[in-house]
């Protein structure tokens, strides 16, 4: 259901992530990427050197038909060695996991010294439209899950912009923390 779901991403919405915001991410994902949740694998498509990780087995299949190179696993551990990856996004994942502490902590073991971390996580509206996010995170809460991991804070922004209208009307509205292992 989800995969279809993802597939009817609008036009507009496919432009607003190649020509915003992705250029955008990308400052802060340097070499060798992990994209957990990859999804459709559209940050694959325009970023090089990502790997891709889903637990949707239709994600992961339609990645590989695109090739990309995509995995499936439903938790962690993941199979890479430690400090294998540069940067990890992990875009609209954590808010439908009650603790997502076990990945926080996969990621810091996978990452180089000194590597970044890009999580990002939906505002208010955006977070309501799906019955199956479970946490809601603002600034402070993430900052508190991942600083409790060992990460410290680079930076935190909002896409398009920080504004509370926004927030409670806009579905693509999030926020992005960027943070170094």
């Amino acid at each position: 259901e989800y995969f279809r779901h993802a597939q009817s991403i609008t036009f507009k919405a496919n432009l607003y992530r190649r020509f915003y915001l992705y250029p955008r991410l990308v400052k802060f994902l340097p070499n060798k990427t992990l994209d957990i949740g990859c999804g459709l694998g559209s940050f694959q498509s325009f970023k090089k050197n990502v790997i891709g990780i889903d637990i949707n087995p239709f994600f992961v299949d339609y990645c590989k038909s695109l090739g990309h190179k995509s995995f499936l696993y439903k938790a962690p551990p993941y199979d890479f060695t430690d400090c294998s990856f540069d940067s990890v996004l992990i875009d609209n994942v954590i808010e439908h996991i009650l603790d997502p502490t076990n990945i926080i902590q996969e990621i810091y073991r996978i990452l180089t010294p000194k590597g970044l971390c890009v999580v990002g996580v939906p505002g208010k509206v955006g977070f309501d439209a799906h019955a199956d996010h479970k946490v809601f995170y603002e600034e402070e809460l993430l900052t508190k899950l991942m600083e409790k991991n060992g990460f410290s804070t680079v930076k935190l922004f909002f896409a398009p912009f920080k504004w509370d209208y926004f927030s409670k009307n806009l579905a693509a509205y999030c926020l992005y923390g960027v943070f170094q292992k």
